[in-house]
């Protein structure tokens, strides 16, 4: 299975380029001992340097790393009793849009939680109908609990984006910020599949980039993700079988 990661980011396709889990082993698990002997005991004891479940974790995905540094910062308005919530990036060109809270009816208290997505600069493409798991890669966190990004299922054949829809917690009672460094595997994607996937990270021009996405399809209010589906699946069947009208 090929799965195509295309960019216009020439640095960003050397820097920070979607590649297998097991090369961002996470540093506090790399310098963990084989064995670990606790105070007062002889024999030695397992620690996650041997969890299979980690390990595992790590050796059926592939990540996507940050592409800019990350600051989320947060204020507790006293007067209106409210947490205000900021945030920049290092490459000045990333975008958060917001999703209103009745987008989601009564998951996540907006009282509580804020609802937010960042706009990636990558889009993957697979000609099979192969669906992959996208969830947070939450080993990469020094603060998981402040950014808990929600999983999902894609399918690349249809639809390219990998926009990270993530939640922060709005704690009224503190003031503070959070770092999250360019490089750092925020997601991981596991493709249900028992093949071998082979990932082929380009670079191209502007107008290749946008010719290669659906993202600016506006012929929908909703539903696009399956119109568009349906619509290339019937493509496809309407087919010549000898090659003719491709």
């Amino acid at each position: 299975v090929v799965l195509d990661c295309f960019t216009a980011d020439e640095s960003l396709a050397k820097l920070a380029p979607v590649d297998f889990a097991t090369k961002h082993f996470p540093d506090w698990w790399k310098k963990l001992p084989s064995v670990t002997r606790l105070d007062g005991e002889f024999e030695p004891r397992p620690n996650m340097k041997r969890c299979t479940g980690f390990t595992d974790f790590y050796a059926e995905s592939f990540c996507v790393p940050l592409w800019t540094d990350m600051l989320l910062y947060w204020k507790n308005d006293e007067e209106s009793k409210k947490t205000q919530l900021n945030w920049k990036f290092s490459d000045s060109m990333t975008k958060i849009s917001l999703h209103h809270p009745d987008q989601r009816g009564e998951y996540l208290n907006s009282k509580n939680y804020q609802h937010l997505k960042i706009e990636s600069p990558w889009y993957l493409s697979c000609k099979e109908d192969i669906k992959f798991l996208f969830t947070q890669n939450t080993w990469a966190f020094e603060k998981p609990e402040h950014f808990i990004i929600s999983p999902g299922v894609l399918d690349f054949k249809y639809q390219p984006g990998i926009n990270i829809n993530f939640f922060v917690p709005l704690d009224k009672s503190k003031s503070g910020d959070m770092l999250i460094e360019s490089g750092t595997p925020i997601v991981s994607l596991f493709p249900l599949t028992d093949r071998d996937v082979v990932i082929k990270n380009q670079c191209v021009t502007t107008e290749e980039y946008n010719k290669l996405t659906t993202k600016s399809t506006r012929h929908f209010f909703i539903g696009k993700y399956n119109k568009i589906k349906r619509l290339r699946k019937e493509k496809e069947k309407s087919k010549c079988p000898f090659g003719f009208g491709k």
